[in-house]
């Protein structure tokens, strides 16, 4: 983008129409929002060092310590428009209060999220919490902590049974609260949270009312309504601005910004540090540049694209730090033909070194981009990024810092169902305009895959030798070399590993289930498919639920043998297969 055309950015909407005829040149105007990676300024007098990254919660180098520090616990979020959505919600949700004596969500380390399932994952990560329900541990703090905490900082809701808190507690107060609840040391590190929050007013609130709401809005409606702002009109038809950037805006107003009628756009440095890391998938849909020299690209078109500090600083040379998380979202969330691609501005001079002394005239030959999709059509279960973040924790010897990793999947596939035999033309009244057989096809191709990753991780063995294959290239070219001098081909977490994937299948009721199976993919939801998620979600996610029940004994420190866990797990998916 030319440097002209990015002055004109913040401001267009208020320009005239001449304006628009006279940027015409700007073809790349709105095609991206990410910015270069530039050094920090370094202090006067001071030599400049360019060392690591800042440590935010989107990227790779992920660890245990929320929760249980010695259980490493994935949670993957399937796509699935706002089916996806409200079941991941409504899952995160049950997570919290299906046990009195366990927060069962509080125990997640990293969200692994693509398309619909990518809105929970961001609203929980950009959220705080307001309340902690007395329960366990937690029912007697009213009276305990009055004895320490100073009046008013602390409040206790009997008739609500919630604990709220209006301000961090300092050293001396979190010393005095861990002595009087000593034998709770969970119960004092979650008021501690929860207090640490109280300062973060520009996030949105975490709470069953909320998540409910934003999960099951008309997104389709808002956003056509979008479509018809003056601004979006002008930046549409004038400028590279396209449908998923209206989605991403839609996104913004009601998700991801700071609140207010003009409150501002979240970014991923604005994720709560209390929050699991978040990593956002979407898929890559740049040309594979595979020739040597300075063009090669290593990585396959449908290969899965971060949004990650290490995606955004390898191929990119972008902070992930400043980006919108309502963009990301879009990109994750950009079905084609619905949503055209999410682009991103590719500022690696090293790509032509020519390039890093550019004149204004040679800029734009300059210039590289990637292209990115909903990230459903490379793995629409999240789950090649779980593998990912494990294997860099393999190379790096970390994985025997745990002993479990234990994997969630919620998965809002349905079987699809292909076109009715007793109609002679299927058509839609819409399909007049634009085939929706498209979404079909996808569902054909993605099945086999997603069976495959599934039983994968049921088997414990990750392998990587296809995500390393240079026509396949998925994972970074330096993590496949250090993954080829392990002595096996494949990552063996049969003594670690725990999976439970939870999904419609798992309903019991036929009747449901075939409702369940009913709900299209789209980002509108009507009530009843919304009362059917939550019955699904209410009579598989129960105290008594044989792979919870081991989850919550392997988080509590009673863990017994993963391999015997694994099996009560996969032994509870697809229950109505069971005599």
């Amino acid at each position: 983008m030319s440097r002209s055309c990015v002055a004109w950015q913040h401001a267009i909407a208020a320009l005239c129409w001449p304006t628009f005829t006279l940027c015409a040149g700007c073809t790349t105007l709105y095609s991206y929002t990410n910015e270069p990676l530039r050094p920090p300024e370094p202090a006067a007098g001071a030599s400049l060092r360019i060392g690591p990254p800042a440590k935010g919660r989107a990227t790779f180098a992920v660890d245990g310590r929320r929760g249980n520090d010695r259980v490493l616990f994935f949670l993957a979020l399937s796509g699935g428009g706002s089916r996806a959505a409200h079941l991941a919600g409504a899952t995160m949700l049950k997570l919290q209060t299906v046990y009195d004596d366990v927060d069962l969500l509080r125990e997640v380390d990293v969200m692994s999220s693509v398309s619909g399932g990518s809105l929970p994952a961001a609203y929980y990560a950009i959220s705080r919490d307001e309340s902690l329900p007395l329960t366990g541990a937690l029912a007697a703090v009213g009276a305990a902590t009055g004895k320490v905490i100073p009046a008013g900082k602390l409040k206790v809701d009997a008739k609500g049974a919630t604990l709220t808190c209006v301000s961090p507690l300092d050293a001396s107060e979190q010393q005095l609260l861990q002595a009087t609840l000593v034998g709770a040391k969970t119960a004092a590190e979650r008021i501690v949270e929860l207090c640490e929050q109280a300062r973060r007013t520009d996030l949105r609130p975490w709470n069953a009312e909320v998540v409910r709401a934003g999960m099951t809005r008309n997104y389709v409606a808002r956003w056509m309504g979008n479509w018809f702002r003056p601004n979006n009109i002008l930046l549409y038809w004038f400028t590279a601005y396209n449908r998923a950037d209206i989605m991403a805006q839609t996104f913004q107003n009601n998700l991801y910004d700071k609140g207010g009628l003009l409150g501002s756009q979240l970014t991923f440095q604005d994720i709560n540090p209390q929050r699991p890391y978040l990593i956002i998938n979407s898929t890559n849909t740049t040309e594979q540049a595979i020739e040597s020299g300075p063009l090669a690209d290593p990585y396959a078109f449908g290969s899965v694209f971060t949004f990650t500090e290490e995606d955004f600083r390898k191929r990119v040379n972008s902070p992930i730090a400043t980006y919108s998380i309502a963009r990301a979202v879009a990109a994750s969330s950009a079905f084609p033909v619905v949503f055209p691609y999410m682009t991103l501005r590719d500022f690696r001079t090293d790509l032509l070194p020519e390039c890093a002394h550019a004149t204004p005239a040679q800029a734009q030959s300059c210039e590289r981009y990637v292209h990115m999709f909903d990230g459903g059509n490379s793995d629409n279960l999240g789950l090649k990024s779980v593998k990912r973040a494990l294997f860099e924790l393999a190379v790096a010897r970390e994985l025997d810092d745990y002993d479990r990793v234990v994997v969630l999947l919620v998965d809002a596939f349905t079987k699809p169902r292909g076109t009715s035999r007793l109609m002679a033309d299927p058509r839609k009244p819409f399909d007049r305009l634009l085939d929706s057989n498209v979404i079909e096809a996808v569902d054909a191709l993605l099945q086999e895959n997603r069976g495959n990753r599934i039983e994968e991780f049921k088997g414990a063995m990750l392998r990587w030798s296809a995500d390393c294959d240079p026509d396949k290239q998925n994972l970074p070219p330096e993590l496949c070399a250090k993954l080829g001098k392990l002595p096996k081909g494949e990552l063996d977490l049969q003594d670690k590993l725990v999976f439970y994937h939870f999904g419609f299948e798992d309903v019991e009721d036929a009747k449901l289930r075939r409702e369940l199976n009913q709900i299209p993919t789209s980002f509108n939801i009507d009530d009843k498919d919304v009362e059917n998620i939550d019955r699904a979600v209410q009579q598989v996610l129960t105290p008594d639920n044989p792979c919870l029940r081991q989850i919550r004994a392997i988080v509590r420190g009673e863990a017994g043998p993963a391999a015997a866990a694994r099996e009560i797990c996969e032994g509870i998916d697809k229950p109505y297969t069971r005599k």
